[in-house]
């Protein structure tokens, strides 16, 4: 099963941006900065900490999106300054300023949803495979449950005992964007473009993409 399972991870209200987009925001705004220049200006962004920020900062430096000043003198809090901007989206690498590949499956099978008319999930598993990033038939199968489960798909014709699978289609209201649906290990699913729960109904979890 493909679900959200890295750190850092931590629970946010419906509706709230995650704490790497938060970040990612202020950095863009203030354009030079330092850890506590984000804290400051986080406001209202639940469970925010120090460490949350020096991980992502950290990680964008190593990636070539930050530069750094030189500390005039010892224990001098780090200078960021942007040098490279990317656009609202925040890049996802690691602290190393490795790229993140987790969820790449996931948005190859949300992206041949988006542009299929209806498939099953050994149709899914396939047409959404690649050279770099093949998908397992169980993932697939396990993805289209769980979506269905929460609202996202129609079953277009059920399974049967002959062995013919049940066949999907995505309803065009849940399009609801390009990043796809977090489906994590507790079986929550997230809709990372409205930002909110789907299923379970009610819930308040965040996943970083």
């Amino acid at each position: 099963m493909i679900s959200e399972g890295r750190k850092p991870t931590h629970l946010m209200p419906n509706g709230q941006p995650t704490h790497r987009e938060a970040v990612w925001t202020l950095v863009r705004q203030l354009k030079t900065f330092d850890v506590m220049a984000i804290l400051r200006n986080a406001k209202g962004q639940n469970g925010l900490k120090q460490d949350n920020v020096s991980y992502y900062l950290r990680g964008w430096e190593r990636a070539g999106y930050l530069s750094v000043e030189p500390c005039a003198q010892r224990g001098q809090a780090k200078v960021y300054t942007l040098v490279k901007d990317t656009g609202v989206n925040p890049p996802r690498v690691n602290v190393k300023g490795k790229p993140i590949t987790q969820g790449d499956k996931r948005l190859q099978m949300w992206n041949t949803l988006r542009i299929t008319r209806q498939l099953n999930y050994r149709e899914l598993a396939a047409m959404a495979s690649t050279d770099d990033q093949p998908i397992a038939v169980n993932d697939a199968q396990d993805y289209l449950f769980n979506l269905y489960r929460a609202g996202y798909l129609i079953q277009v014709s059920p399974s049967c005992n002959s062995g013919t699978l049940a066949v999907y289609r995505l309803k065009p209201a849940m399009n609801t964007g390009p990043k796809p649906p977090l489906v994590q290990r507790t079986q929550v699913v997230i809709d990372q473009n409205l930002r909110q729960v789907v299923w379970p109904r009610g819930e308040e979890v965040q996943g970083d993409y």
